[in-house]
């Protein structure tokens, strides 16, 4: 008797990262790159210029806006992993080596809002709106020895009568509409953040199905916090990029980390990274840590491991540290990132993943 498949069995995606990296890319990346060759201890990096090696064009201007990837570009991403994952067969790939997209077609906008995790109208709408605002946008791709700039996708949308919607067409139907005008879309992506992974299924990093929304939700059920979605998902992303070997604890480049997830709260003065001395800075590292340390304990069956906190210093007794106010924590956090410059030792559980 043929073994039916369990509920579960599609719980999980698998990033590909070269898509981490994408997400996590910013102005920074274009002039300096850190040398692991000499030195590969996240104490001793040093921010040396790179040479910039373009493919085909160069953006006019380097400003943030070429960098920028909203809530959107989140979406077709895990989207686009999520089909990589557990549908690889609908994916239309193109092997002429001059173009640079492969494509999904006849999506249906249900299957694509379910996996990213947009369920209410009002989410829809603020979803497509943007998407057809941004779809299309040259943005800098970094391609591993160069760097590209054109758009990560390209996206269709077409009505329940097969015909292909305008940004116009779009606004007026969802104001005029009962149901969500949007029936499919097609997504064409770059080949190139996602081949290896298509090839040889190797090199990515797991994700519940939903994340975004998971992270979304929980931020809506603590909505004192100083730090956002979009900062917490960049920083878990960032701890997973950088996750090179299987031991219960880390030493994270917490300026880094936060530069890449909430850049306003970070300067970077003569190659040195400093958080910035006000109650935003610190509200933003300590808050993202804490967002992190309980979200991914609450979805450790399916992530490589959780964060379980911050590691005190050898002279400070863990029952002491317990009955410290959340203000003088803060304070020997801080402290300890000024005396490492930025390096913070965390405790990790690895997690027994398995492909449910």
């Amino acid at each position: 008797m043929r073994r039916r498949k369990s509920s579960k069995s599609k719980m999980y995606i698998h990033e590909p990262k070269e898509v981490s990296r994408q997400q996590l890319i910013n102005q920074l990346n274009l002039q300096y790159n850190f040398d692991f060759m000499k030195d590969k201890t996240l104490a001793s990096r040093k921010l040396i210029k790179k040479d910039i090696l373009w493919l085909d064009t160069i953006p006019e201007h380097i400003t943030k806006s070429v960098f920028n990837m909203s809530a959107a570009y989140v979406s077709c991403f895990f989207f686009t992993s999520y089909i990589c994952t557990h549908a690889d067969n609908k994916i239309t790939k193109d092997n002429n080596p001059k173009e640079p997209y492969h494509a999904i077609y006849d999506i249906p906008v249900s299957k694509f809002c379910e996996i990213v995790g947009t369920d209410t109208y009002e989410e829809k709408n603020i979803l497509f709106t943007e998407l057809k605002r941004v779809n299309g946008l040259s943005k800098v791709i970094d391609l591993g020895d160069r760097y590209g700039y054109l758009p990560p996708f390209e996206i269709h949308f077409f009505s329940k009568n097969k015909s292909e919607m305008s940004l116009q067409e779009l606004q007026r139907m969802i104001n005029t509409e009962s149901g969500f005008p949007i029936a499919t879309i097609n997504i064409k992506f770059l080949k190139v953040l996602y081949d290896r992974f298509l090839h040889h299924k190797v090199n990515y990093i797991n994700y519940p199905v939903k994340w975004p929304k998971l992270v979304r939700d929980f931020c809506k059920r603590n909505n004192n916090l100083l730090t956002t979605p979009e900062a917490i998902m960049k920083a878990f992303t960032y701890l997973n990029i950088f996750d090179n070997a299987p031991l219960p604890r880390k030493n994270i480049n917490v300026y880094e980390m936060i530069y890449y997830s909430a850049p306003g709260a970070i300067q970077i003065k003569n190659g040195k990274w400093y958080l910035r001395k006000n109650a935003r800075g610190a509200g933003v590292l300590i808050d993202t840590f804490a967002a992190l340390q309980k979200i991914t304990t609450e979805y450790r069956n399916i992530l490589d491991f959780s964060l379980d906190g911050i590691l005190i210093p050898f002279d400070v007794r863990a029952e002491d540290y317990e009955n410290l106010t959340a203000a003088q924590r803060v304070s020997i956090v801080l402290n300890l990132l000024d005396f490492t410059n930025g390096i913070l030792p965390v405790r990790i559980t690895r997690n027994k993943f398995t492909r449910l």
